[in-house]
């Protein structure tokens, strides 16, 4: 069961991920119009808060493909010192804990996308440029990133499950 589910994910977070890179493509043209208007005396109203807009989303659309690889930050000078078994009942431990956090920031994100929908939020400016649309791919950023986390901490259990038949096995 897992594995289909695994896979779905998989496909999502490199979708996600891939629309990212076209994403980085388009602040890019967004930042060169925007200075180039500007270099001609006719700057383009809104460009700039929609570069920003399009570089808070590749942060996030980009988190669930980072998990995926376990290409965060973390710090491991002590961690990777640890015995094996050790190291994976932290693993595991961790991941418990990640699940936990980000549920809860990606609750409060949706609430916060219901709330700026609601009240119509945008950036002021010549044009009102909406917040929920930014808001709404963050939350959907989050939760296919916490998705993530819950399939790694699937593969954690795997391998902790694997390391204490070994040790019982040889004994």
């Amino acid at each position: 069961m897992l594995g289909p589910l695994r896979r779905l994910i998989d496909n999502i977070n490199r979708l996600l991920a891939e629309t990212c890179g076209w994403l980085l493509c388009a602040m890019v043209l967004f930042l060169c119009s925007d200075i180039i208007s500007r270099a001609l005396k006719k700057p383009v109203q809104g460009v700039t808060q929609m570069a920003v807009f399009v570089m808070i989303i590749v942060v996030y659309l980009g988190l669930g493909q980072c998990e995926k690889y376990e290409r965060h930050i973390k710090v491991t000078a002590v961690f990777e010192r640890l015995p094996l078994g050790v190291q994976a009942y932290i693993g595991v431990f961790n991941y418990v804990v990640q699940i936990a956090v980000i549920a809860i920031i990606t609750v409060a994100v949706g609430e916060n996308v219901l709330y700026s929908f609601r009240k119509h939020e945008a950036v002021p400016g010549y044009f009102h440029l909406p917040i929920w649309p930014t808001k709404f791919v963050l939350f959907t950023g989050l939760f296919f990133y916490w998705l993530q986390i819950v399939v790694n901490l699937g593969e954690r259990i795997k391998k902790l499950k694997s390391l204490l038949k070994n040790r019982t096995s040889r004994s």
